[in-house]
């Protein structure tokens, strides 16, 4: 947790005093600048109702009061306020100058104050000012990365994937945020927000860093999370937009949103990701095979099992059905497949593959031959023949992909090049050395003990 202090030993009474008759001063200058004007500048966000076949939009308006007042910073308590607080060396901001902080401090005191009936009120004063100086005080602050899960439902409110990192039900306020970011800048969001309404549950990623740290040198947890989530299962969701905000009293309003909205494949309609209790603890098995093989990965000479992640994830989000046929295609050829092997590659693909996933001898006759037609589908793309590729083909390749991707990130964790699982394959045929290996890999207890898992935990 973040290492706050009390405020009122802490900081001088002497701060206290100064950011009260900083207020004081502005809630009695604020009539006079309010009767000469014609109209009170406002700031107006959008909430979403959703309704049974749509959504409504409602708006909400926030009188913008310190704009009211033209010289805020020329006034003599402003000016001693920000001098006391400048100079103790106890008070650390983050990012951004005294300036900023108080500002915002009166900017947030005047949210939601009539501007017919002007008075101080000292419990919200007294509240708005601890959660300043406890953040100043501090040395860490929090941030926190949101990202909807479109599509998603669980018969679990909330689900601790990571420290700081779960899949939770989302709230109002977070929902209304998300939507009023997007409505302000991204003008071709219509689709999305029709999406967004209905939306059940986040990805949450809460980092704790020290006030000297980099913002950015967080790793994305959430990629890992959605990665393993399409790895688990062939059920579809949506999640290529989140935001990002800093958890403190001066930036927690000034949120940012990024990704793409406009950004679909053809399952416009058909978003359904169920996740159940008793699958809990494979989505945090899966979570921590990819994270944990991440870094084993990124330092591997070899980049197919990268690259063949990268094409995977691209697929989820292409909206031509050959683009995504043949990005599944890139995928188990790259992993599939030796530099410098030019003879023979229908026969190796289709062995390598059939055995690497196969299940029993039924399975990996059965998926030789499924391979063999999807790589001559393959061809006739590459090729330039005119072909429109039918979806029972994209989705037995997805099928495929997952299960390699998957075994591949196993094999990685547990030390082995793809050379090492060429080699196994080869002796598949003449002797049990590969199941046996492959049965001790898998093997579902030694697994939950070597990512750190017990069954009581999980």
């Amino acid at each position: 947790m973040i290492d706050k202090q009390d405020n009122l030993s802490s900081a001088d009474r002497e701060i206290r005093e100064s950011f009260q008759n900083l207020i004081l001063e502005v809630l009695s200058i604020l009539p006079k600048y309010i009767q000469n004007r014609e109209d009170i500048p406002i700031r107006e966000t959008l909430k979403v109702v959703p309704l049974h076949n749509g959504y409504q939009e409602k708006s909400h308006k926030v009188y913008d009061l310190i704009s009211v007042i033209p010289n805020i910073y020329s006034l003599k308590t402003y000016n001693h306020c920000l001098q006391l607080v400048s100079e103790n060396k106890q008070l650390r901001p983050h990012s951004c100058s005294y300036f900023v902080i108080l500002s915002s401090f009166i900017r947030d005191y005047l949210e939601g104050v009539n501007p017919e009936k002007v008075d101080f009120d000292q419990k919200k004063f007294d509240y708005i000012f601890e959660e300043y100086i406890d953040s100043l005080l501090s040395k860490d602050y929090e941030s926190v990365s949101i990202c909807p899960l479109i599509g998603f439902e669980s018969d679990t409110e909330s689900i601790t994937l990571d420290e700081g990192l779960s899949i939770r039900k989302i709230t109002p306020d977070e929902l209304n945020e998300i939507w009023d970011l997007i409505s302000s800048f991204d003008q071709n969001s219509v689709s999305f927000k029709d999406k967004l309404k209905s939306t059940k549950y986040v990805i949450e990623q809460l980092s704790i860093k020290t006030k000297s740290s980099d913002i950015h040198s967080d790793y994305d947890l959430i990629s890992f999370v959605i990665l393993a989530m399409r790895l688990l299962k062939s059920d579809k969701f949506w999640a290529n937009r989140r935001s990002d905000k800093l958890l403190l009293p001066w930036k927690k309003k000034l949120s940012s949103i990024h990704g793409i909205t406009n950004y679909d494949n053809p399952l416009l309609n058909s978003y359904h990701y169920f996740l159940s209790k008793e699958e809990i603890t494979d989505l945090r098995r899966t979570y921590i095979l990819v994270k944990n093989s991440d870094k084993i990965i990124s330092a591997q000479k070899d980049k197919s099992i990268s690259r063949s992640i990268e094409w995977f994830n691209r697929y989820f989000y292409e909206f031509n059905i050959e683009h995504r046929f043949i990005f599944l295609m890139l995928l188990m050829e790259s992993l599939c497949s030796s530099e410098g092997e030019k003879t023979e590659i229908l026969y190796k693909l289709s062995n390598r593959i059939s055995l690497i996933i196969g299940r029993n001898d039924e399975d990996i006759i059965s998926i030789a031959k499924c391979v063999k037609k999807l790589y001559g589908k393959r061809s006739e793309i590459i090729h330039g023949s005119s072909l429109v590729v039918e979806e029972k083909y994209v989705t037995k390749a997805e099928e495929y992909s997952r299960r390699l991707l998957n075994m591949f990130l196993l094999f990685s964790s547990n030390g082995y090049t793809k050379n090492d699982i060429f080699n196994l394959v080869n002796h598949a045929i003449v002797s049990k050395s590969y199941r046996e290996e492959l049965d001790r890999i898998v093997r579902p207890e030694e697994n939950l003990k070597k990512y750190g898992l017990c069954k009581e935990s999980l």
